[in-house]
């Protein structure tokens, strides 16, 4: 087959590109099999499919509650920085976790606004 693209033309061997297709479909079967096996092999330690939030009705407030909970590392959960360090890692923040002063959910601003989760680093 040939592709003219601006005066250029390009030959192409429509075998070798379903060929292609099909390998790339033959490694995300494989890899989709792959995963069910290792979730099959765990769920009942890891329990993947779990979500506490199925059993409450929570608005977007409670949630900003909730992650200012974790993230905080003098809060109960007793992990220390261990959340706020890899929420920092996720939003690719280069900041040292020291260096956070404030949280605080529902933060008024002008205009009768509020920031969900407010954070303020020294």
């Amino acid at each position: 087959m040939t592709i003219a693209n601006g005066g250029e033309s390009r030959k192409f061997n429509v075998k070798n590109i379903f060929m292609s297709y099909e390998t790339i479909l033959l490694e995300v079967k494989s890899r989709i099999e792959l995963h069910k096996k290792f979730k099959d092999a765990y769920n009942k330690q890891l329990a993947f499919d779990f979500n506490l939030f199925n059993f409450f009705k929570i608005g977007e407030n409670k949630i900003s509650e909730l992650l200012a909970f974790f993230i905080n590392p003098m809060s109960s959960h007793g992990q220390q920085n261990a959340f706020i360090k890899e929420f920092l890692r996720i939003l690719a923040f280069d900041v040292k976790d020291e260096a956070i002063s404030e949280i605080t959910c529902e933060k008024g601003i002008d205009n009768q606004r509020r920031i969900d989760l407010y954070i303020k680093f020294i």
